[in-house]
């Protein structure tokens, strides 16, 4: 019997080893596809498809970027349109903070000043938005496209008309403040010009008065 037993004991420490190792595998596997879904996209679908879904397909030179709080606004000189307005110009708003603070936050793609495009709704994350260059399957299924029209300019979004306010009124401060740091020290200098001259002529006059002695 006390043989037996010994031989149990050994095995029932096993299953509950094995045990505790399958749950914290089980744990751990959850933990990670959570993880990794948190951060996972469906694959975009093929050009024409994603043609049907999108308000807007155009390739475009990248020509400025502007800042608006912690996106950005990248406006583009337009070559050719596939769907939207025909306009030389349009203006594509970042979404450098759409997931800030998660596991996403950096699958966000900047576009570069400089380079052309392809670009699907603006979304260039797990879209086929993408450098022109790479984009020759797209350019074969979806065909020549549209010139857009001459002469026309997209409307700047209200966005970057509140940047551009914002930078014209962080510039008119920091003018302020350099105008008024100039005044402080012209003050400064004047003063310490005064008071030279105000010790210059006491020391001259006492001298006057050692010499009349």
């Amino acid at each position: 019997m006390v043989a037996r037993k010994r031989l149990q004991e050994p095995s029932t420490t096993m299953v509950i080893r094995f045990v505790l190792i399958v749950l914290l595998a089980s744990a751990a596997f959850l933990l990670f596809a959570r993880e990794s879904n948190a951060c996972s996209f469906a694959p975009p679908g093929s050009p024409l498809a994603e043609l049907q879904k999108a308000t807007f397909v155009f390739a475009g030179e990248v020509i400025a970027v502007h800042p608006v709080q912690s996106d950005k606004i990248y406006e583009f000189r337009v070559d050719r349109v596939w769907k939207g307005p025909l306009k030389e110009t349009a203006y594509v708003r970042g979404n450098e903070s759409a997931n800030a603070g998660t596991s996403c936050a950096g699958s966000y793609r900047p576009f570069f000043v400089g380079l052309q495009y392809l670009v699907y709704d603006a979304n260039h994350v797990a879209s086929r938005t993408g450098l022109l260059k790479h984009a020759s399957e797209d350019m074969a299924e979806l065909g020549e496209g549209q010139r857009p029209v001459a002469g026309s300019k997209a409307l700047v979004p209200i966005d970057l008309f509140r940047a551009r306010a914002a930078a014209a009124e962080s510039l008119a401060l920091e003018e302020r403040e350099a105008r008024a740091q100039t005044a402080r020290i012209l003050i400064v200098v004047a003063a310490v010009t005064l008071l030279a001259v105000i010790a210059g002529g006491g020391l001259l006059l006492r001298r006057r008065g050692l010499s009349r002695r």
